[in-house]
């Protein structure tokens, strides 16, 4: 097993500029989500720092007025208005909660997740809010909470002053923050889980703005679990009703995400080509990342390699690891381009390592097997294992005299097969047997005939049998291994590949 190490991390790579993140709303408020961080429970950060920014940026439309005092219907005004109704993270998004929406989420047996949607009443009456509706069990619950229109009113002012080029408390995030968190405390949760549709109900009260800074503004929390290979995205829609009126309306809220495991391998395999004994050493570069976690939920990885599965015999030293080693955060964005390139999607990294593997062909006495050089390297963090497959091909001076493989091709499982192949040796005289131990199917039959040298070249047959009966379907990681006798013993290692069908 190789042993992981942390070392000091390389000097620092500068990004792709086409991925850096643009949005002035987002710097002047960097250092107020600093502090926030320190109140505010990080559920309802994203949601405070959106309203906030909402406020700062956006003009009501000129048509967005309240209901009569008498309570009659305005009908071009619905009963709420959601500031927005999706949830999709996307980096260069023009939506803060889009770009601060995690996005990706860890899939788990108890794993329950919250995201936020700010809405607002417009309207005097009170409004009933029911939901209609879930695309499935994975949106669990929904909690809502009407504002208290003197917190909100508090923050939007502070916020507002905050904001003033010239002024004393200009960019102030502790008087935000402590705004906000006055904001968040004040809080009353209707809670609800979605088991039975008709008994999830909210209220909302009417609008009292009398002084144009006390908006009636809510909070729609939606819980959701998130399992590997879920339906997305998830939708809750929500019939709302002005209390004693007809003005009804109807909202459909969506949460886009991606399941995913602890951590995921930048590629699945490596694939080495061919190679002779005279190939230079190979240094592959392998990242590791996570979607979901920071560098301090990552310990303790251990990574060994072996032979490929179902496959005897030592991995020797021709394949190796080299130290962890932790990808600075600066970095990580030109690693989140890379991948979101060959994905084809953004790729959120959160946190990345990365580690060599180095492939020699001899190292020191030893020489690799001829024929295929297959291994397996298992990354392991917790109870998380992935596998990476290293495959190539050696050639030296023992190969089949036609093709790179014994190929049985589709055969009759009930009657079994026999094939036969030949095998030059580059010197004459040279002896070789057969690994017994080492055969994949390990019921199949190997005999090796010695043939006579011809000009200088030794000859081999080798004769291959599937019983009758006894293989069903696609050898896997089927294999003949032979050894060359005398003081330097070698090996070669021929890959089996064949289909027993039915009939």
């Amino acid at each position: 097993m190789n042993s992981t190490n942390v070392t000091s991390p390389e000097p620092n790579r500068q990004p792709p500029p086409v991925v850096q993140i643009p949005g002035p709303v987002r710097q002047e408020h960097s250092a107020m989500n600093s502090t926030l961080k320190l109140f505010i429970p990080l559920a309802l950060l994203v949601a405070v720092v959106f309203a906030v920014t909402y406020f700062s940026a956006v003009v009501p439309p000129p048509n967005d007025k309240p209901s009569g005092e008498g309570g009659e219907a305005i009908t071009e005004t619905p009963p709420l208005i959601f500031f927005t109704n999706s949830r999709k993270w996307d980096p260069v998004s023009e939506s803060l909660p889009n770009r601060e929406f995690p996005g990706y989420f860890l899939a788990g047996e108890h794993n329950e997740y919250h995201t936020a949607f700010w809405f607002r009443n417009p309207n005097r009456g009170d409004v009933a809010v029911q939901l209609k509706g879930v695309s499935c069990s994975a949106c669990s619950g929904g909690n809502l909470a009407p504002i208290p229109p003197e917190a909100l009113k508090h923050l939007l002012q502070v916020d507002a002053v905050s904001l003033l080029p010239m002024g004393p408390v200009s960019l102030n995030p502790a008087a935000v923050s402590g705004a906000a968190a006055n904001l968040i405390t004040s809080l009353k949760w209707q809670k609800h889980k979605f088991l039975h549709r008709d008994e999830v109900q909210y209220s909302v009260p009417g609008l009292v703005d009398a002084d144009g800074w006390s908006p009636q503004w809510g909070i729609m929390d939606l819980t959701f679990e998130v399992h590997m290979g879920g339906k997305t995205p998830l939708t809750a829609v929500f019939d709302s009703r002005v209390v004693n009126t007809s003005q009804v309306g109807q909202d459909k809220l969506e949460i886009a995400y991606v399941p995913a495991g602890p951590f995921e391998l930048s590629r699945a395999n490596i694939d080495l080509g061919e190679m002779t004994e005279q190939t230079p050493p190979q240094t592959h570069e392998i990242v590791i990342y996570s979607t979901t976690r920071t560098r301090d939920e990552m310990p303790n990885f251990s990574i060994r390699v072996t032979m490929t599965q179902g496959a005897a015999g030592d991995p020797g030293p021709f394949v190796t690891t080299g130290p962890l080693v932790p990808i600075p955060e600066e970095e990580l964005i030109w690693h989140s381009f890379a991948l979101s390139r060959k994905d084809g999607v953004p790729v959120r990294v959160k946190s990345a390592f990365k580690f060599p593997i180095i492939i020699q062909t001899k190292v020191g006495d030893r020489r690799a097997d001829i024929g295929r050089l297959d291994r397996t390297i298992w990354i392991t963090q917790g109870t998380d294992t992935k596998e990476l497959a290293v495959r190539g091909n050696l050639h030296g001076p023992i190969y089949l005299t036609s093709g790179t493989e014994l190929r049985f091709g589709s055969f009759s499982e009930p009657r079994g097969t026999t094939e036969t192949f030949d095998i030059t040796t580059e010197q004459a005289g040279v002896e070789l047997a057969v690994v017994t131990d080492q055969t994949v199917p390990d019921f199949m039959k190997v005999t090796l005939e010695k043939q006579p040298d011809l000009n200088g070249l030794g000859a081999y047959k080798i004769k291959l049998h599937i019983p009758e009966n006894r293989q069903s379907g696609e050898i896997r990681d089927g294999v003949v291994v032979l050894e060359v006798k005398g003081p330097n013993p070698r090996r070669v290692r021929f890959p089996v590949k064949g289909f027993g069908k039915q009939k």
